[in-house]
């Protein structure tokens, strides 16, 4: 019996959506905090980490009776469609189980890193993805190293969930310019702060001239004069020389366009 058109294309789904699950628990798999994960299909392991086969069908039946439970009771109860559900275990272990694209995906892991991690995996799964503005590289599962306690974290976080660091901005695994875990350019800015320390150097800097300029001349005007020019260019001079803090580039027109096509 040959294939029909609508068989092909059905195989080829399953394959897609195969790939797109073992790009998921490939990069569950690099994370710390993550102890094991498993995405299944139609009630059947389809990729997991972590676990070997009997165990992650024990694992698949659980993510099956715990979205079960939550559409049952939770849902009628709040009168609201549940998407995800999680259950604290212990020693600040949770077990997530979230709905994407007809697929449950189980993560057990520390609360923080896994609440992340199944928020990163289930967009992934819905087809959502995060690029370089640079080179186009792709940073949704990408990972990254936290500077302070080492661990490994995925790149998209804003603040590190082990340590509490803020590592908003790092540099593109591809192309090694400074974006932000979200695909932003970065541009650089002075702060309040150093307009503030500006205007106090100046006003001290003219107060110091204008009496040096009153001592010389005995001239009150020329004082004056001396202690308002020298106070502004010593403050201007601080002010361009102050160092400049990024932030995060708001998008061209054109990146709009290319994020929403």
């Amino acid at each position: 019996m040959s294939e029909t058109p609508a068989g092909r294309e059905r195989l080829q789904e399953q394959k897609d959506i195969s790939e797109l699950a073992q790009d998921v628990t490939d990069f569950l798999n690099k994370l710390d905090g993550i102890e094991y994960s498993v995405i299944v299909s139609e009630g059947f392991p389809l990729a997991y980490t972590g676990m070997d086969q009997e165990r992650a069908e024990t694992a698949a039946a659980l993510a099956v009776d715990l979205a079960t439970a939550a559409e049952i009771y939770i849902a009628d109860l709040i009168n609201e469609e549940i998407n995800s559900v999680v259950v604290f275990v212990q020693s600040g272990r949770v077990i997530s189980v979230s709905r994407s694209k007809g697929l449950l995906l189980l993560i057990e892991g520390q609360r923080k890193i896994t609440e992340e991690a199944t928020q990163i995996a289930s967009s992934y799964l819905e087809g959502y993805r995060v690029y370089c503005p640079y080179c186009r590289h792709d940073l949704t599962l990408e990972i990254y190293k936290c500077p302070r306690c080492g661990r490994t974290i995925p790149f998209r976080s804003d603040v590190c969930p082990f340590c509490g660091r803020v590592v908003r901005f790092k540099k593109c695994p591809s192309c090694g310019r400074l974006i932000t875990g979200t695909g932003r350019k970065v541009e650089y800015i002075r702060t309040g702060e150093a307009a503030r320390i500006a205007a106090l150097e100046g006003f001290i800097g003219g107060v110091i001239l204008g009496s040096l300029g009153y001592i010389a001349t005995m001239n009150p005007i020329v004082a004056i004069a001396a202690g308002v020019l020298g106070g502004s260019v010593i403050g201007m001079f601080i002010y361009r020389n102050a160092p400049r803090e990024p932030i995060a580039k708001a998008p061209s027109t054109e990146e709009k366009k290319a994020e929403s096509g």
